[in-house]
């Protein structure tokens, strides 16, 4: 569900996107064929990578445990999921296991790391464009 919202949002704002020169990636934690599906279900263009190992998550410093699942935040972020109509069906690689945004500049130096606390918590994608667009 939260995967699903989070994708809904930054294909509504694929050509600022695009006009920023960014490309997305995509990286989960399922097993390969359960990447495919994602890319066949939505369509994606850009990379889309697993690591069902979780090391990447790891590397990042990527929140990882059931409380994250259970928190209250994560229940008001499903409410407003579910209101905008969005629903988990499924559920691929681990649950328990939180993603982020990574933002690496043309200079290949990180310009922004936003760690997911609980299920649902993503950065705004105005934080995300702003991370893309170099500073004045």
């Amino acid at each position: 569900m939260f995967s699903r919202q989070q994708l809904a949002g930054i294909e509504a704002r694929g050509a600022e996107i695009s006009q920023a020169g960014a490309s997305l990636v995509y990286v989960g934690n399922g097993s390969p064929d359960q990447a495919q599906a994602f890319v066949e279900e939505h369509g994606l263009e850009g990379p889309v990578y697993t690591d069902p190992s979780r090391a990447i998550h790891k590397a990042l410093g990527f929140e990882r445990g059931l409380g994250s699942n259970l928190h209250p935040a994560s229940a008001a972020f499903g409410v407003k999921a579910y209101l905008q109509g969005f629903r988990q069906e499924f559920v691929a690689g681990d649950p328990a296991q939180q993603g982020g945004v990574l933002v690496i500049d043309a200079a290949g130096e990180v310009a922004l790391l936003y760690r997911s606390k609980v299920a649902g918590d993503h950065p705004s994608l105005d934080t995300v464009l702003g991370a893309l667009r170099p500073a004045p």
